[in-house]
């Protein structure tokens, strides 16, 4: 898997000692291996680029940062919130999955009342709403840049049977 990154290092000079902080949203079960590449291999190599200019590159993966008791107890989305608001950039990566939905939330965590409009929603949607897709007032206007990887579903003969998703 190759990809190329274009960013304006030299445009984010005067801004030395910058903390960069990339949000990554998805549903886990399905681009578990895409993430796993993101912040195995890509994400180290862009640090290193990036430090060299005093830019320090922090990934947010969640994967590993939300515990089944916050999950049972409703602060999963309150986490995931948190740190969307915290971020710089928002990186979506959408499978074929919609993403866990729970029963119910239930924790509406304070200044997110308009998780009330949208309590069928999965997490993830509600992610991207925060992220980048609800109206100024609701959504974290400090991500100014939001970028959305799509893959569709054909793509599962080329990977090996043990690295398949779930």
């Amino acid at each position: 898997m190759g990809a190329s990154f274009i960013i304006d290092i030299y445009g984010m000079a005067e801004h030395a000692d910058l903390k960069l902080r990339v949000f990554i949203s998805s549903t886990f079960r399905d681009v578990h291996t895409e993430r796993d590449i993101l912040t195995r291999d890509v994400f180290p190599r862009l640090a290193a680029e990036l430090n060299a200019h005093g830019i320090h590159l922090y990934p947010i993966d969640l994967r590993w940062g939300v515990t089944a008791a916050e999950s049972a107890a409703g602060d999963a989305l309150k986490i995931c919130l948190d740190e969307i608001d915290r971020s710089d950039i928002f990186l979506c990566i959408l499978g074929t999955r919609y993403g866990w939905r729970p029963k119910e939330y239930l924790v509406i965590p304070n200044g997110h009342e308009w998780i009330e409009e949208h309590t069928e929603k999965s997490i993830t949607e509600m992610e991207i709403r925060r992220g980048c897709l609800n109206d100024d007032a609701t959504r974290n206007t400090k991500i100014k840049d939001a970028i959305f990887l799509f893959r569709g579903d054909t793509f599962i003969k080329d990977i090996p049977v043990k690295q398949r998703p779930v």
